[in-house]
């Protein structure tokens, strides 16, 4: 029987643990599958072993079972080494990131069978702690080994997914804005959603605040628990000061315990509190059905990591008036930030630029100088500008002398500006 291509999917690939979320076909409702229920909240232990005598690949829970029972390698902490651009020997054999990917995703991705027979993969998100392109590009060749497509699939990071969810949630969950504190080996991080509520779409940015100076995953691990949870309250009362915060979540191994109950309960007060081990892969999930319907991109306008916050506008008079032309759009990630167009100087020897931001709506004004600009008749210096961005708040500009025909011949001349954010 052919397959229906009607699941979305939303994977948290994790250095030691993975997730899968997927949207059921008939209830609509999302579900986290995979590995062991209860305490174990669906994990997939991240690693893979090889039998040493049969030469069969295990993984999840399966692979740490056989690494206590019989002779095998086990393979763990390979998301992390892949993102280092490492490679492995196992018995013998050199295997690339992309191979060890492709055995972890065949093995995970086929619960899907177990689960929803008869249909397959439409949309997949795989999400991870953050940005890396090592990474980045061994899932996409992973997948694609399998047969799953760049146009099916898309990596985000952890910040992107817990946006996803967030306002994937009830209105009244993110009327204001949204903070959630993240405790897992890594330490404590505490990300808030800012909405911008007067453009539309709504513009959305996340503020990553690193709090594991603070608190660290070996407190949690050495320190007594009351003690462990003054400290908390203390620190999270700290960011939270003076901003208006109306939905709390918390996720990480460092929340799976009670000992922080009576804080979180403090810090709720007026607020609505959730814990849960699995909003990146349900956010994820999100952002899979969204490739498909595009219904939460007519609603928000995210600034996520790498991505653009500042819109980049050329001050130009166009059709006899002066008018601001936008270049550079906000929104987009900065590696694909490019923009080009050709300007006529009407007395004038420096390009006037607005930058805008889109969630507080602010503007500055920037000249660019143009030093030694030829002597020309009024309006017949024509030059062309191209825009590219070195890093996220770094835009590199090339202006290009193209004359005006045999009238003003082009001097080929380029000056090259670089403009901070």
């Amino acid at each position: 029987m052919e397959q229906t291509k009607n699941l979305y999917v939303g994977f948290d690939l994790g250095n030691e643990n993975s997730q899968m979320s997927c949207f059921h076909p008939r209830t609509g409702e999302i579900e986290t599958i995979g590995g062991k229920t209860g305490d174990n909240y669906h994990f997939i232990p991240t690693c893979l072993a090889v039998t040493k005598y049969r030469r069969e690949w295990l993984y999840g829970e399966e692979a740490l079972f056989a690494a206590e029972h019989e002779d095998v390698v086990l393979v763990e902490n390979f998301v992390l080494r892949i993102g280092n651009k490492e490679t492995f020997t196992i018995l013998g054999v050199t295997f690339d990131g992309v191979a060890l990917l492709e055995k972890f995703f065949r093995k995970t991705l086929v619960l899907l069978q177990k689960y929803y027979s008869n249909n397959s993969i439409c949309k997949l998100v795989v999400t991870i702690e953050e940005e890396n392109e090592s990474l980045t590009k061994a899932i996409y060749q992973a997948l694609e080994n399998m047969g799953i497509l760049r146009d099916r699939v898309f990596v985000e990071t952890y910040t992107q997914s817990y946006i996803y969810y967030a306002l994937s949630q009830k209105r009244e969950l993110w009327t204001q804005d949204i903070g959630l504190f993240d405790f897992s080996k890594r330490g404590l991080i505490f990300k808030r959603i800012r909405i911008n509520r007067r453009c539309q779409p709504f513009v959305v940015a996340c503020e990553k605040t690193d709090l594991s100076d603070e608190i660290s995953f070996d407190m949690y691990q050495r320190k007594e628990k009351t003690e462990l949870a003054t400290l908390f309250l203390e620190v999270a009362k700290m960011v939270l000061y003076n901003q208006n915060v109306a939905t709390l979540y918390f996720i990480g191994e460092g929340f799976l315990s009670n000992w922080s109950d009576y804080a979180l309960q403090v810090l709720c007060t007026g607020k609505r509190g959730f814990r849960g081990p699995n909003i990146y892969t349900r956010g994820a999930a999100y952002h899979a059905k969204n490739m498909e319907t595009n219904e939460f991109s007519k609603k928000f306008l995210l600034l996520s990591e790498g991505v653009l916050e500042d819109a980049i506008l050329l001050k130009a008079y166009k059709d006899g008036k002066q008018r601001e032309v936008q270049i550079i759009p906000a929104g987009i990630p900065w590696t694909q930030a490019k923009g080009c167009t050709t300007i006529i100087l009407d007395e004038e020897d420096e390009i006037r630029l607005v930058i805008k931001n889109a969630l507080d709506m602010t503007m500055s004004e920037r000249m660019i100088p143009l030093e030694g600009v030829p002597k020309r008749p009024n309006r017949m210096g024509r030059f062309q500008l191209e825009f590219q961005f070195e890093n996220l708040r770094t835009c590199v500009i090339s202006i290009r002398d193209v004359g005006f025909g045999d009238y003003a011949p082009s001097t080929n001349r380029v000056w090259e500006k670089r403009m901070e954010l």
